[in-house]
């Protein structure tokens, strides 16, 4: 390797041997063959003051969109939020995939090998591609009007909203979490009062679903574009030259993130899956109860979102600097914090969710306590997942995360249809649990190879040591 292990201060030195000068050379080039900037210094920024911002707004977002089914499910009708909810469900692996989170590459992107534009010029280039999927797929799906015009609507909307996480991408590997709540504050508060007014007023979800998009591409506009270039290094606003100079990099990073666009989308998938098999054994308004269950997952997001998102920056960096012991520490806290939280939440729900779900929605919904329970059992399952494909993210192992999704899927798919017919409801929140726990155990196992394999590579004992007790408590 080109770079030396690292010392007791935990900051790597060059290597001596001409070939691993050779081989820094190269990689200073970046993939683009533009030369990428150096790595940035150590992070100063506290990460629990970013966490309190990024709480603050995913708070912000999760309630907005909670109170977006509230709203449908206290002046609509069930079915209107089963319509909504699979408006979300077709739109969502469809916009996820083709983001191919790029946010996250960028976020994780120490080097800047790839400057803001080209994150804008490759999400803009999806997010076509991912309108022309949603109008074919709506287009042969047999739905009534209503539903296909929700669709649409819903995907626009959920294109531009991709742009947004662009930026929010750049202010993450910054670490100015407050721009991203800032963004997010102002999203959710207006998205919900425009969605609310015109519901109330027409009665009519796609027109609503119209206004949000207003909302998002306005704050687009406004706040997220300006800020997100003002971050930019001066070096890489003067890289923009010809048509093929312009367009080059963005076809680099789009088959760069290519892994991370399946990784998402079948994250997504799965996270639908209970809902296409609901929709087709039981009908829209079983699928509505079990929709309107489900968002209140959302509170669970609140906390493991912003989690991830304050130390994935802080993880790439120790990655890059190949401090793998540190790295591992770090992992080990939120896991624990994960783990402890969880644990708590399950308990409330347990013993506080029938009144809970009966002043938030109607006693109808709060019958299916036990379906509640179980789909925030999963939840936790999916965010201690989620801990695991983070890490891997930060090491920039983006085809890795892979096989984590494809056994989650794999599970659901095999146990939805036989579930739902022996449990309904139930039976399909069980299936969940069960693809949750098979992506939780692939992506903790490949995570530990990740980081024994960079330990070995690094010459790291201490974090060999520490992954052998890891495994050892594990078996």
């Amino acid at each position: 390797m080109g770079i030396s292990p690292v010392v007791s201060a935990g900051c790597p030195v060059a290597s001596p041997n001409r070939a691993g000068d050779r081989k820094r050379s190269r990689e200073s080039r970046g993939p683009d063959g533009k030369g990428a900037l150096p790595p940035r210094p150590e992070p100063t920024r506290s990460l629990r003051g970013n966490f309190s911002w990024a709480a603050l707004g995913h708070a912000a977002n999760a309630l907005s969109q909670w109170g977006i089914v509230v709203w449908l499910a206290k002046w609509g009708s069930a079915e209107q939020v089963g319509q909504y909810a699979l408006a979300v469900a077709i739109t969502a692996p469809v916009v996820e995939f083709t983001g191919l989170q790029l946010h996250v590459a960028q976020a994780t992107d120490t080097r800047e090998d790839f400057s803001l534009g080209d994150y804008l010029w490759t999400r803009l280039g999806t997010g076509v591609l991912a309108l022309g999927v949603i109008a074919t797929l709506a287009g042969f799906s047999g739905y009534p009007a209503a539903i296909l015009w929700s669709v649409l609507t819903m995907g626009i909307a959920k294109v531009v909203e991709g742009l947004s996480l662009i930026c929010h991408g750049r202010f993450q590997r910054a670490e100015k979490l407050k721009l991203v709540a800032r963004s997010q504050l102002v999203r959710a508060i207006f998205g919900w009062s425009i969605v609310a007014s015109i519901f109330a007023l027409s009665r009519d979800l796609a027109w609503a679903i119209v206004g949000l998009g207003l909302v998002w591409m306005t704050v687009l506009i406004i706040h997220d574009l300006p800020t997100a270039f003002a971050l930019e290094h001066p070096k890489r606003l003067a890289t923009y030259g010809s048509w093929w100079q312009t367009l080059k990099p963005p076809l680099l990073l789009a088959i760069l993130c290519l892994p991370l666009g399946f990784a998402v989308g079948l994250n997504a998938l799965s996270g639908n899956l209970p809902r296409y098999f609901v929709a087709a054994y039981l009908g829209e308004a079983q699928l509505g109860v079990f929709a309107a269950l489900a968002y209140l997952g959302l509170a669970a997001r609140m906390f493991y979102l912003p989690l991830v998102q304050t130390v994935m920056p802080r993880l790439a960096w120790q990655y890059s600097r190949h401090d793998i012991p540190g790295f591992i520490r770090l992992l080990g806290r939120i896991i624990a914090v994960a783990v402890a939280a969880g644990s708590l939440a399950i308990l409330a729900l347990y013993f506080f969710g029938r009144p809970v779900i009966s002043l938030i929605y109607t006693p109808e919904y709060a019958e299916r306590i036990d379906v509640f329970v179980l789909i925030s059992i999963g939840v936790v399952c999916h965010f201690l997942a989620s801990i695991f494909v983070a890490a891997l993210q930060a090491t920039r192992s983006f085809l890795v995360v892979l096989p984590s999704y494809v056994a989650a899927n794999l599970a659901m798919l095999i146990l939805l249809p036989g579930l739902i017919r022996w449990g309904g409801l139930a039976g399909a929140a069980w299936a969940a649990i069960a693809g949750c726990l098979a992506e939780l155990s692939v992506a903790a196992v490949l995570t530990a190879v990740r980081l024994r394999r960079a330990s070995v590579e690094h010459g790291d004992p201490s974090a060999a040591l520490a992954l052998a007790a890891i495994d050892s408590n594990e078996s």
